[in-house]
């Protein structure tokens, strides 16, 4: 429980943003020293003095912007931890932090609505420090005829902290006017604007971003490829590729950290975006070319595939306490820190992998190719100079056609092995669809993509139980042999296994509904008028 009226006894300023007072920010000029400021004030108005306050505030934030893309900021400042809202500052949720070092996850906050509501923005991501600044202020009181306190007044200076140094953001002049006082707090506002303190206009963590040399939102899984329909397919495709490879690159400081088992996600999706993207996008490149680095990624993909494996088990852990009696659950335990060691050993390779001479030299090979290749006349790159729009409706409409040839097929006696492929090609479609997104109209693309999803996440968690399931199965036959076993983790094999078995059955019956919805006529519609070749087009459907 905060003790809101101990923290305002201790420290006023800081008490401004936890108790959600609204203290509005004024520019002082560059040209205009702060103490002039202060002197200007005293002769107009009857001040009284308080304590200095100094006060450092650390920001947080994923990698991926969650926070602020929200319109959030975390700021850790002493022993307090705030949730507040970026545009001004106000706080919406407070927790008391007494370690040193701030909670990583969401979850290792202390239960409470500051953590839950962490939890809706943060899911699996992890929080790292951006900047530190530090705020010098003096609070003056300001004084009515009765004596009275209508209006704080906090005048000084913000310095962004990075390592040993001191870094001056800006001057300013910061005014909260108590209830029943907005009069007063106007009259105040005029004054300071004579005097050229203007209201600020960026908030003190855009600020510190800037100097920091941060791009807020700069960074998102989520595809934004903008092509135009003047280009070529080939110019698209390079550009296709070069977006992905950036987001290989991004994603390779989070993998070596460990910092969170996104990076690795979104570097394997990456990876495996440009290896569909080299199977689909054809004849824009010589074959031998794109059949190496085909060949490349996927062997890349593959020395990958193990660490995520075991980045999908820890994550599911809580889920699959809960699919367990009480009674069993130490075996799953157990189980889980066997897990947990062999992710150690796996994740040494990968960092091996990384800073290895085969995944430096792919990747080097592959960007200065995207930089510099000019094609030859005598290559069967046919497909280079085709405008793109007209490409990218072939691609689609014969990858949709696709998906619905073979998810029509499937009923209640078709393999599983054909749900797998259907899968394999709705991602393509997925992919095709995103490649080319900002060539058609944004409503009927998110609602082509929104429904697609609902197919691949019906299909996802088919797979997933069913991966899971034979791979637990297999992790435990190896600990059979190397005579490392356990009854107690035999038992809790036994029943994860059979439960991820009931949910991949309830998957499966699922998927008729969703397919069907999938493929209904309005659907189908929207692709033919999207996707279908028209004469202006210079072909046909």
């Amino acid at each position: 429980m905060v003790n809101r009226k101990r923290i305002y006894e201790q420290n006023f300023y800081l008490s401004r943003k936890i108790n959600m007072q609204k203290t509005t920010r004024y520019r002082i000029p560059q040209t205009v020293p702060l103490r002039e400021i202060v002197r200007e004030l005293r002769g107009h108005y009857s001040l009284k003095r308080d304590k200095k306050q100094r006060a450092h505030f650390s920001f947080f934030d994923t990698f991926d912007w969650r926070l602020f893309r929200a319109g959030f900021q975390l700021v850790r400042t002493g022993e307090w931890i705030l949730l507040q809202k970026r545009e001004d500052g106000s706080t919406v949720e407070t927790i008391s932090c007494q370690v040193e070092n701030s909670p990583k996850f969401w979850w290792e906050f202390p239960p409470g609505d500051c953590r839950e509501k962490l939890g809706s923005l943060l899911d699996v991501r992890a929080l790292l420090k951006l900047v530190t600044v530090e705020e010098d202020f003096d609070h003056f009181r300001i004084l009515n005829r009765d004596r009275k306190t209508v209006l704080h007044v906090f005048a000084g200076s913000v310095h962004l902290i990075e390592q040993e140094s001191r870094q001056r953001i800006c001057e300013e002049v910061r005014v909260a006017a108590l209830r029943g006082y907005q009069q007063e707090a106007g009259e105040l506002e005029k004054f300071l604007r004579s005097l050229g303190c203007l209201p600020a206009k960026k908030t003190i963590l855009n600020e510190a971003l800037e100097i920091s040399g941060y791009q807020p939102g700069r960074y998102s899984s989520k595809l934004d490829i903008q092509l135009t329909p003047e280009m070529t397919l080939g110019q698209a495709g390079v550009k296709i590729f070069t977006y992905l490879a950036q987001v290989i690159r991004q994603n390779e400081t989070g993998i070596l950290a460990d910092t969170d088992s996104e990076f690795l996600h979104d570097f394997r999706v990456a990876i495996r975006r440009t290896r569909s993207a080299l199977g689909q996008i054809k004849e824009i490149f010589p074959e031998n070319i794109s059949q190496k680095f085909k060949s490349d990624f996927a062997e890349i993909q593959k020395q990958t595939n193990r660490l995520r494996d075991l980045d999908v088990y820890l994550l599911n852990k809580d889920t699959y306490r809960e699919f367990l009696p009480e009674e069993i659950r130490p075996g799953l335990d157990l189980l889980f820190g066997q897990i947990a060691r062999e992710r150690k050993s796996e994740l040494k390779k990968v960092v091996r992998l990384l800073k290895g001479n085969f995944y430096g030299k792919t990747m080097q090979e592959w960007e200065n190719f995207l930089q510099t290749y000019a094609p030859d006349e005598h290559e069967n790159t046919g497909n280079r100079e085709t405008p793109v729009k007209p490409a990218a409706q072939k691609f689609i409409l014969k990858k949709y056609r696709q998906v619905l040839k073979i998810g029509s097929r499937i009923d209640d006696g078709t393999p599983d092995s054909e749900l797998h492929r259907l899968r394999i090609e709705c991602k393509k479609l997925r992919y095709l669809l995103e490649f080319f997104a900002s060539l058609f109209p944004p409503a009927e693309m998110k609602k082509l993509i929104g429904q697609l999803k609902k197919l691949q996440d019906n299909l996802g968690e088919f797979n997933d139980y069913s991966v899971q399931r034979q791979r637990l199965e297999d992790f435990w036959k190896e600990k059979l042999n190397d005579q490392t076993h356990s009854p107690q983790i035999a038992v809790a094999v036994g029943g994860l296994v059979t439960q991820l078995y009931q949910l991949q059955k309830e998957a499966r019956r699922d998927f008729s509904e969703i397919f069907r919805n999938f493929s209904r006529k309005k659907n189908r519609a929207i692709y033919q008028n999207l996707f279908a070749a028209k004469k202006s087009d210079g072909g046909s459907s």
